[in-house]
């Protein structure tokens, strides 16, 4: 796998759920995208699937320590981003409806504010606003430096989203990135929304990091 990565965007389907609270939606979405992660590992390197332990690292980043593939995953209601290296990874999926004037002023760098605000729409600036959140998310989930870690680089400038990103206390990595649209059943959720969804279309940002990408595979399971 040397130079290669594996991505999978998928629903994670939680049939007869409509009574259950959004927590517990959440948490059977994360046994399903932990299911997903031991059956991948487990089919890529002959390790009995029930021998594969997840554990925790400093800033929540999960890992199985005796897996020998490095993997980080994401969850956005019940669409799931899930990411494979032999090296370490970060990954990030968001709804492409968010944006934030705050955190803009609050933690984008110049470059990246710039790219927001020569949007020639407002759906493009929330699509320019999520590729930034997903490659910060994905950059800081790389090094297992948590959300709010050290935020001295920058994603994007001007012209663009950035291939490779810099920081000076945390290193290098290339970015990945994804813009998909996805049918939304009445059984799939986003966050916030405590109610199923009637059939409609929703798009999703995504965001891969790795020190050395090289070639990427990326499929989506719907």
């Amino acid at each position: 796998m040397a130079g290669h990565v594996d991505v999978f965007l998928f629903k994670a389907y939680l049939p007869e759920s409509g009574n259950l609270s959004m927590a517990d939606k959440s948490r059977r979405v994360s046994e399903a995208a932990h299911n997903f992660v031991k059956m991948y590992i487990s089919q890529r390197t002959g390790l009995r699937y029930d021998s594969l332990i997840f554990e925790v690292g400093k800033h929540g980043k999960p890992y199985i320590q005796n897996g020998g593939i490095c993997f980080n995953i994401s969850h956005c209601g019940n669409i799931v981003l899930a990411a494979f290296s032999e090296e370490e990874i970060g990954a990030d999926v968001e709804l492409a409806s968010r944006s934030g004037n705050a955190v803009i002023e609050r933690i984008f760098t110049r470059g990246e504010r710039d790219y927001v605000a020569l949007a020639r729409t407002e759906r493009e600036a929330r699509r320019r606003f999520c590729e930034i959140w997903t490659a910060k998310e994905a950059f800081l989930k790389l090094y297992g430096a948590g959300l709010w870690g050290n935020l001295d680089f920058s994603t994007a400038d001007a012209s663009g989203v950035l291939q490779t990103i810099r920081s000076q206390h945390l290193g290098d990595a290339e970015a990945f990135h994804r813009n998909v649209t996805l049918s939304l059943g009445e059984s799939d959720f986003i966050p916030k929304r405590s109610e199923y969804l009637s059939s409609h279309e929703a798009e999703f940002q995504i965001c891969v990091c790795a020190r050395h990408l090289g070639e990427v595979n990326f499929q989506i399971y719907e």
